[in-house]
């Protein structure tokens, strides 16, 4: 999985810090992807929620309403 962050975001700041913490410094790109998952599998602390993913895959973190409005959009296609 990418990890995209905002570092004026307080969760996202939280987040990274916990991986951090736990002694995870992984690549941020595709090819890690199931390290990653396996990471946030480990330790469910590091991952916002809800995550949705549409059929083409946009995926967001739906936390407010225009994201889950942007997902819903990408699946209606």
């Amino acid at each position: 999985m990418e990890i995209w962050i905002n570092p004026a975001c307080s969760k996202c700041r939280s987040a990274k810090a916990e991986l951090d913490a736990a002694g995870i410094d992984l690549p941020r790109d595709a090819a890690h992807r199931d390290e990653w998952i396996a990471a946030m599998v480990a330790d469910p602390r590091t991952i916002q929620r809800p995550i949705i993913t549409a059929a083409d895959g946009t995926t967001v973190v739906g936390r407010d309403a225009a994201s889950i409005e942007d997902v819903i959009a990408h699946e209606r296609g």
